[in-house]
């Protein structure tokens, strides 16, 4: 009976190994069919292209298009009392394989310039729910481009940091995947800057369109640089091999849209739509799409925000922001030479929403007031601690957080010549 008994525990013993064995053989083979992209270093994206290019018809091309910013803020009906940004930039997009793409900045150029003031304002309360509301009459306000000038393309009027910024953008390429318009993830280089990630996002934004069909309307929920956005398509003309679609963002919509600064611990919380504040904002977003033969062939944004709590109707704090991506031609490139070229490990991964990380590049002025609060810390605390310490270890606290590692390793480092308390 025992003999019995310890036969059936070692069949059983055996089965179930077996069993384990059949599992994992095929969990593997299954992994092998749809890998996890976090766990495949060379996949930017989702394991597969399950959708390649079924409204878009990108080639293994070098898109090259012109990026321009124009960005005014100012207190409305103050008189001339405006600040004015102006960039220009080279964009090439190549898609070497479906659903992969790769964004690349060539050129860019920054200028400081003043903008006339528009004749037209549009109503604050435009988003009202006004049955009789023109759309076209509104957004045709809104793109009025009088007074508009665009600054000359050389170096006289150039803003002092047009050079360090293009050499900043332009160092490294930035990949992402693009599944028919969706951009579900970047994966930047792990040395990207997060201001210099955060325009290119911008761009991404623009290039992303998620309709199922160009010619029918759609509603949906999109990741960007604005947050997690109610997004609307609507086609509004046709003309032989060219498609103009409306993209309208209703940005009181949007979630995962702003940041906070603060020493205290906090857990982010998402208010119901009914019963969410009221916000502090009033911004209005949408860009017109134009598709040439299923590419790209210009695209203009337009941004609204204006500040509610200094704001009388049309009069107050407001920023306009016109974007456009315009597609200056297509070249042919060698795509074998372009991915042997380029590592295509996998360093990060991110999302198009905005970074709120802020710079921690110091400046001399930081490092000459960490040093100095460094000093009257050693003054008030040493032999005994003073009243006064308190207020200067917090003040000093505060300022080395906008320090990078090599500028607490030098301060550190000369902490002891600094006071001799000082390390």
């Amino acid at each position: 009976m025992a003999s019995f008994n310890c036969s059936r525990i070692i069949a059983s013993k055996i089965m179930r190994n077996l069993l384990t064995a059949i599992l994992i053989l095929l969990y593997t083979q299954r992994s092998s069919a749809n890998q996890n992209p976090f766990r495949d270093p060379s996949i930017c994206g989702k394991p597969q292209c399950e959708t390649p290019f079924r409204k878009f018809n990108f080639h293994d091309n070098l898109y090259k298009y012109e990026y321009n910013v124009d960005l005014n803020t100012e207190f409305s009906g103050t008189g001339n009392n405006a600040s004015s940004l102006f960039l220009k930039a080279s964009v090439i997009i190549y898609f070497p394989k479906p659903c992969d793409g790769f964004l690349q900045i060539t050129d860019v150029k920054l200028w400081d310039h003043e903008c006339k003031s528009k004749d037209d304002e549009f109503s604050n309360n435009a988003n009202s729910g006004n049955e009789n509301f023109n759309e076209d009459d509104y957004y045709g306000e809104f793109t009025d481009s009088r007074g508009y000038t665009e600054p000359n393309d050389n170096f006289i009027n150039m803003h002092p940091k047009s050079i360090e910024l293009a050499k900043d953008l332009k160092q490294h390429l930035l990949r992402f995947s693009f599944n028919d318009g969706l951009i579900s993830e970047i994966c930047p280089n792990f040395q990207e800057s997060v201001w210099a990630l955060n325009l290119k996002k911008g761009i991404l934004s623009i290039f992303q369109n998620t309709m199922l069909r160009f010619d029918v309307d759609f509603n949906t929920t999109e990741v960007d640089t604005s947050g997690e956005c109610n997004v609307q398509y609507t086609l509004k003309d046709v003309n032989n091999a060219f498609i103009k679609i409306r993209k309208t963002k209703n940005m009181q919509t949007c979630q995962k849209r702003y940041s906070t600064n603060s020493i205290l611990q906090s857990t982010p919380y998402r208010f119901r739509d009914d019963k969410a504040l009221w916000p502090i904002i009033d911004s209005i977003s949408y860009c017109d799409m134009v598709i040439n033969n299923n590419v790209y062939d210009e695209i203009i944004c337009h941004e609204q925000h204006q500040l509610i709590v200094f704001s009388n109707n049309h009069t107050g704090a407001i920023t306009r922001v016109k974007s456009r991506l315009i597609l200056q031609g297509e070249e042919n490139y060698n795509q074998a030479d372009f991915l042997n070229e380029h590592d295509n490990i996998v360093e990060r991964r991110s999302t198009l929403l905005f970074d709120h990380t802020p710079s921690t590049k110091p400046t001399r002025t930081e490092i000459k007031l960490a040093r100095d609060l460094l000093k009257e810390m050693c003054v008030n605390g040493f032999p005994y601690i003073k009243r006064e310490f308190l207020s200067v270890f917090t003040n000093f606290l505060h300022t080395i957080k906008q320090l990078d590692y090599e500028a607490l390793t030098q301060l550190l480092g000369r902490s002891t010549s600094i006071c001799e308390k000082g390390k």
